[in-house]
């Protein structure tokens, strides 16, 4: 994990009390526009490509 992904970890520990909830039964797009909401929802942008690192991640902890 880089030093940005670490950051990113621990500001949504701090800010998102819930967390960032991703979709693990539909599709990539679906998983990314419902984390992009989620941003959205709380104030923030999230690129495409920064909502995608969270589906990857989230699916591959949900994997192992």
């Amino acid at each position: 994990m880089s030093s940005l992904d670490h950051l990113i970890d621990q500001y949504l520990e701090e800010h998102f009390v819930a967390g960032v909830k991703v979709p693990t039964t539909v599709g990539e797009d679906d998983a990314i526009r419902s984390v992009q909401k989620q941003f959205d929802d709380a104030g923030f942008d999230c690129s495409e490509e920064t909502a995608r690192g969270f589906v990857h991640e989230a699916w591959r902890r949900a994997a192992e």
